[in-house]
């Protein structure tokens, strides 16, 4: 896109979270010496923490999605992959013979 010859915008505005999660990343953005800052949403109430029982697990790679299936597998959890798993499974299957 940084080839493309046009009128740059950046879409600060969020209507999904409140001033809290604003803060929080204006803070990791200042660190990394971006330039955007996020507006929040003043009327919404976002916290931020650890959750107790999550509805989803984000991954930053394979093995660590792997590793958070069988984890939520050993405590009888019920387990669904985002995209699919097919290409982890026949790997996992694959490392198992």
């Amino acid at each position: 896109m940084s080839d493309f010859d046009g009128r740059q915008l950046h879409l600060t505005q969020s209507f999904r979270f409140g001033p809290a999660l604003a803060e929080d990343a204006n803070r990791w953005l200042s660190i990394v010496e971006s330039p955007l800052r996020l507006q929040d949403t003043p009327s919404l109430d976002t916290t931020i923490g650890p959750v107790e029982a999550p509805d989803a697990v984000l991954c930053r790679s394979n093995a660590g999605a792997i590793r958070e299936v069988l984890t939520l597998l050993s405590e009888d959890k019920r387990v669904a992959m985002v995209g699919g798993g097919d290409a982890l499974e026949k790997l996992a299957r694959a490392a198992g013979q």
